[in-house]
């Protein structure tokens, strides 16, 4: 009987050694904040977004306190100590309490524990931030976009059976393709603003030319853009959507 509680003992302590060397990783995620300290997370606006942060295998990290974009460094023991050395821009919004908040949070921190996919920012014992960890946004480009809705109505494949596509490359390179294959290039900053501006099109002729003039047209007029659930990227004009676009591996 003792030896049989010996080798119990024994496999406890082992089992428990290996939990707690296990590293935890902390990339790969977008860490969105739930809760501070205080309990208060701003609304999002169209200026004032919920705070995230994307950890880099560099030790550099990049993300959004609310109103301004951050980036820095951490140092992570992948374990429980961490360190947060962060820059943000210096945009100014109307609620600007939960990025300093957040900041602050940032500052402070010099542990944390992460349970059931959720990060907690610690100093001491004392709880800081809460994060939860959601898998990363389908980037804008080198991504096979399909369009599905354009000025408010379905559209289906063309006559062709080819269904109308667009995609934005690293080297701000659009090309789409309609009736025509339109090329050109486009700009987009921090806050999702996108400016399309088409350079060059085939000369086709085929049936929904006429769609084709009002997809080229509301490329255009594009402002903004947005990628919602993972799958369907939203151009808008700022007010109106224009077209809608679902992933394709095609």
């Amino acid at each position: 009987m003792l030896n049989y509680f010996l080798i119990l003992i024994f496999f406890t302590v082992m089992i428990n050694s290996d939990l707690s060397a296990q590293e935890i990783s902390l990339t790969g995620k977008k860490w969105i904040l739930t809760e501070l300290q205080n309990g208060k997370v701003s609304e999002t606006t169209d200026k004032i977004k919920t705070p995230f942060i994307i950890f880099s295998e560099d030790g550099n990290f990049s993300g959004n306190a609310s109103c301004n974009n951050i980036s820095g460094a951490y140092t992570f023991d992948g374990k429980y100590k961490m360190k947060f050395s962060a820059a943000s821009t210096r945009m100014m919004c109307e609620n600007m309490e939960t990025e300093t908040a957040f900041l602050k949070a940032l500052q402070k921190t010099n542990n944390v524990i992460l349970k059931d996919n959720i990060l907690m920012l610690q100093s001491g014992k004392m709880l800081l931030a809460k994060l939860e960890g959601k898998s990363p946004e389908t980037p804008l480009t080198n991504t096979n976009w399909e369009l599905y809705e354009l000025a408010g109505k379905p559209v289906v494949t063309g006559s062709n059976g080819v269904p109308y596509t667009i995609n934005f490359s690293d080297d701000n390179k659009v090309s789409a393709k309609f009736c025509n294959s339109l090329i050109g290039t486009f700009k987009r900053n921090s806050d999702n603003a996108l400016k399309i501006n088409i350079e060059i099109s085939t000369m086709m002729a085929c049936p929904e030319l006429d769609m084709e003039m009002i997809f080229k047209d509301a490329l255009g007029l594009v402002g903004q853009y947005s990628i919602e659930n993972n799958t369907d990227l939203i151009l808008n004009n700022g007010k109106v959507v224009l077209a809608r676009f679902r992933v394709s591996d095609k």
